[in-house]
């Protein structure tokens, strides 16, 4: 079980869902952190794995109904809202930040990894939807990713 560092979110479902799968499949030596702020910006998730490094996971909790069309990774169409920033460059710029904070603040050039990860979409759900785009499949997480450890470590390799 996974040391979680910070409290279950308790508004969105889709990061519930993310927090309670890296809780209850991601060995004791991980180290899980949920919504902290790195220059002024929060991310989702940071998962620390022994002798890899640190991954950041940005989630979006959309469900295969919601999505209308997806155009580019900066245009989103979903039934309520257009999302106009890619969930893959939300991710990255997170782990540049994350990445640049060590190195300015304690001089260490980390290794800072990033995934998207869909909870509530399966993998063909993705791929009907378009949302290739955004990521590529082996390094997005997907429903069926979030059932246990080795589903979801192999992503992170």
């Amino acid at each position: 079980m996974a040391q979680m560092m910070d409290a279950r979110p308790i508004r969105f479902e889709g990061e519930m869902k993310v927090y309670d799968s890296l809780k209850n499949n991601l060995e004791d030596d991980v180290i899980c952190y949920y919504n902290r702020e790195v220059f002024g910006h929060e991310f989702d998730f940071c998962v620390l794995i022994k002798n890899l490094g640190m991954i950041i996971i940005e989630v979006k909790g959309w469900n295969s109904s919601h999505i209308v069309k997806v155009v580019s990774p900066n245009e989103i169409y979903l039934k309520d809202y257009m999302e106009d920033k890619s969930p893959l460059q939300q991710a990255k710029f997170y782990a540049k930040g994350l990445h640049d904070y060590f190195d300015q603040h304690y001089g260490l050039n980390l290794i800072v990894l990033h995934c998207v990860c869909y909870p509530f979409l399966s993998e063909s759900d993705y791929k009907l939807h378009g949302l290739n785009i955004i990521s590529e499949s082996d390094t997005t997480l997907f429903a069926e990713d979030l059932v246990s450890n080795e589903k979801i470590v192999s992503k992170f390799q």
